[in-house]
């Protein structure tokens, strides 16, 4: 009985494999082997019909450039097929659906894959898989990693959707050689992995014909592919957007830093500092080759020039603060620009603030209305907290309408892309 069980399945499994091998051995010898003399020769019988040449990709990964932002690393493989109808052969006879390895011995159409202005690459044949069904259709799928240059607009960086583009081709063709014809119709991006900087909004590919050229002789047809992508906006947010914000409201708290302190200087140097290196990590990811300007890299240079001004006002505002009343008194203009301009609780004092300046006489004293638990002499130390607080209120109001309204900007502009 285990004599019988052990025939049974050397004949049903191990003799089939045999007799497998064996047919594909056959073809070999038979029909794909003698196709070498004609591998130069497109597989029509009359050449000066064109040979119907269907292109898709298939998408596997979307990377970045060290160094340069205006490019993207593009995975993925070319699904490339054709017929051939001399390498036809009958399944039932030979119990072969397919055979591959047949780069060596049958006609392949030379494609290039245009991935910049300045990059041309061929589709290698090291790197790839090639299948021949019974019917004589083959399938060629070549693997390839691309650098692509991205056109896009910047003015609503980190959020913005650059376009990636690349272009394949006949090298060599024209219309009455081959036909080239998209594959389903769209790019394949069910193995499309995830990950990196980037995430896929959406692909298109579209066939341009008789761009090169003035007749079908010398025109050629050109496949391209479109990748629209946009960046993952969580890692800017906390580590671009956020901060720029806070320093930009923090840069306007330096006017509430005493004069008395020592660090009111140092806060005011500080800002600008750290703004330096945002711009820095900003220029980092900008494309080098963008024409437009980003609308946080202009609102990273006012703030900039704010803190610049911050550091002059400042260094005034001390200044200010430590003169000597008995030597320089106030200026009487002052005194009334600070009692008529503005209301007195933005100040300091309550009372109305008047000129400290020397009498001599009864005769000379100020001819006022207020009482004299009213008049209060003016010092430097009061008008350098009077103007520590107009500035305040000059440069934090504009700075918390402009942020809001940058978002406002940039959430229209993406609607609008």
């Amino acid at each position: 009985m285990l004599f019988f069980v052990v025939r049974m399945y050397y004949l049903a499994f191990i003799t089939n494999t045999v007799f497998v091998e064996a047919d594909i051995n056959d073809l070999f010898r038979d029909l794909i082997r003698p196709n070498v003399a004609r591998k130069e020769i497109r597989p029509v019988a009359d050449q000066m019909t064109p040979v119907n040449v269907s292109v898709g990709f298939n998408l596997l990964a979307i990377g970045s450039v060290d160094g340069d932002a205006s490019k993207i690393i593009i995975s993925g493989w070319w699904e490339v097929k054709w017929s051939d109808p001399e390498l036809r052969w009958n399944e039932s006879l030979h119990s072969v659906k397919f055979i591959e390895g047949l780069e060596p011995y049958i006609w392949i159409p030379k494609l290039v894959v245009l991935k910049s202005p300045s990059e041309l690459t061929a589709l290698k044949q090291g790197v790839s898989s090639m299948q021949l069904s019974s019917q004589g259709e083959i399938k060629w799928l070549s693997l390839g990693s691309y650098e692509l240059v991205c056109n896009g607009d910047i003015l609503t960086f980190p959020f913005d959707q650059p376009t990636c583009s690349m272009t394949i081709s006949g090298w060599g063709y024209n219309f009455n050689q081959i036909h080239l014809a998209i594959e389903e119709g769209e790019i394949d991006a069910d193995s499309y992995m995830p990950g990196g900087e980037w995430s896929l909004v959406s692909t298109s590919i579209e066939h341009l014909s008789n761009i090169s050229g003035k007749s079908e002789q010398t025109s050629q047809q050109i496949i391209q592919l479109s990748f629209i992508l946009e960046r993952r906006e969580t890692f800017f947010i906390f580590s671009f957007v956020l901060p720029i914000a806070n320093l930009a409201i923090m840069n306007n708290f330096v006017y509430l830093v005493p004069s008395s302190s020592g660090e009111k200087l140092s806060f005011a140097i500080i800002i600008p500092l750290s703004y330096s290196v945002y711009m820095g990590y900003l220029s980092s990811y900008l494309p080098k080759t963008s024409s437009g300007m980003s609308v946080f890299a202009i609102f990273l240079a006012i703030s900039l020039l704010n803190s610049t001004l911050n550091i002059l006002f400042t260094v005034w505002i001390m200044n200010m603060y430590e003169r000597d009343d008995e030597k320089k008194p106030v200026p009487a203009w002052l005194v009334k620009f600070l009692n008529g301009s503005f209301k007195r609780n933005l100040f300091c004092c309550k009372g109305r603030l008047v000129a400290n300046t020397k009498v001599s006489g009864i005769d000379e004293t100020p001819a006022v209305n207020d009482t004299a638990a009213d008049l209060k002499p003016v010092t430097w130390k009061q008008v350098s907290r009077a103007i520590n607080k107009l500035l305040f209120f000059l440069f934090f109001i504009p700075t918390a309408i402009a942020i809001p309204a940058i978002l406002a900007v940039i959430n229209v502009s993406k609607g609008l892309q």
